[in-house]
């Protein structure tokens, strides 16, 4: 049986390879076999390989960059297979890389449900966390307790809906009781009429912008120095600037 909270590593293979109309999630993950994963990786790579590249009509580097990230994605799912196979699931189950360079400011040993990311860099936009993710720079779990602590820290989907008139508290309550404890909010509420997708993308908007950034988080903790937080934004602006002219 697969644990609750599967790696972000296999959660982001699934998505690679799997149509993007696939919810993944641990329930999907307790559904999909070996087979399942070798047949989307067939169709994505039959999409992404350079040698199909005049057919596709695409450059041969930007499949190579691809089909690499697909093959990277399915290494990744074989191995999760093979370890749950034998008994182990969730974050453990991902192949582990060397501690991340001291120079990243985190000399700590990774906890055994804990891992580094052992693949290329992602060729997509990033946000910063995920950005230090794939760059070795922080831990799954320290991405993992960044992005909760971010979360935890932005003002409530409902709080917002009530200052702007688009909820009132006998809506909020409404939903809070009927919807059930693993569906976001703002979904129910747009599902079942209480507000429009606009609304419910404004609402969402201003949250980000209301959160602290990321990187707080690892000065906070004192894993990162702002000199060292600032440093990774950059190469983060530089890579997602790269995927953008390219």
């Amino acid at each position: 049986m697969i644990g609750p909270s599967p790696g972000l590593e296999i959660i982001d293979a699934c998505r690679l390879l799997f149509p993007a109309t696939v919810a993944v999630d641990a329930g999907f993950l307790n559904t999909i076999a070996s087979e399942d994963v070798k047949a989307a990786f067939r169709k994505k790579a039959l999409k992404t390989h350079p040698d199909r590249s005049k057919v596709l009509g695409r450059s041969r580097e930007e499949l190579s960059r691809m089909f690499q990230e697909v093959s990277s994605a399915y290494h990744i799912l074989e191995t999760y297979f093979i370890q749950r196979a034998n008994g182990k699931s969730g974050p453990e189950a991902c192949p582990k890389s060397r501690r991340p360079p001291s120079s990243a400011g985190n000399s700590r040993r990774p906890k055994p449900n804990d891992y580094f990311y052992t693949g290329v860099v992602p060729w997509r936009q990033l946000r910063l966390g995920e950005f230090m993710y794939y760059s070795k720079v922080i831990s799954w779990r320290t991405l993992i307790n960044a992005i909760v602590w971010q979360k935890k820290r932005r003002p409530l989907f409902g709080q917002i809906a009530r200052q702007w008139s688009f909820l009132s508290d006998d809506d909020i309550r409404l939903i809070l009781r009927h919807k059930s404890r693993d569906e976001v909010f703002g979904e129910f509420a747009r599902r079942h009429g209480f507000l429009t997708r606009y609304q419910q993308m404004a609402i969402t908007g201003r949250q980000r912008q209301l959160q602290p950034l990321i990187g707080m988080h690892f000065i906070e903790k004192g894993l990162l120095t702002v000199v060292q937080v600032k440093m990774q934004a950059r190469n983060q602006e530089q890579h997602n600037r790269r995927i953008r002219y390219n």
